[in-house]
């Protein structure tokens, strides 16, 4: 466990533009900022899950973001932090 790094997001494949935390705590797995559409974000993650090399996110991951800015539920990413929980609420999402 301990806190983990990338140097790329995990759904837009785009370089990040910070992995420090801003709030002092400290998180046990990827924390990471990211620009998308134009705004500053920021996402928690687990470190159980194999984000890089999941080919559903490969596939899915960007359009899971694009439908996660359109219906404004960034708020998502305060409690999911699995790749299970990211599939699922795709699931839901994508059929709305």
């Amino acid at each position: 466990m301990g806190f983990k790094k990338t140097a790329f997001c995990f759904f837009t494949k785009e370089k990040v533009i910070s992995c420090d935390e801003t709030d002092g705590n400290q998180l046990d797995g990827y924390y990471y900022r990211f620009k998308f559409n134009d705004k500053i974000r920021e996402i928690r993650l687990s470190h159980n899950d194999d984000w890089v090399n999941d080919d559903w996110m490969k596939k899915n991951g960007n359009h899971f973001l694009n439908l996660i800015d359109e219906h404004d539920k960034w708020d998502f990413f305060q409690r999911a932090k699995t790749l299970k929980e990211v599939k699922t609420y795709y699931n839901i999402i994508n059929i709305k």
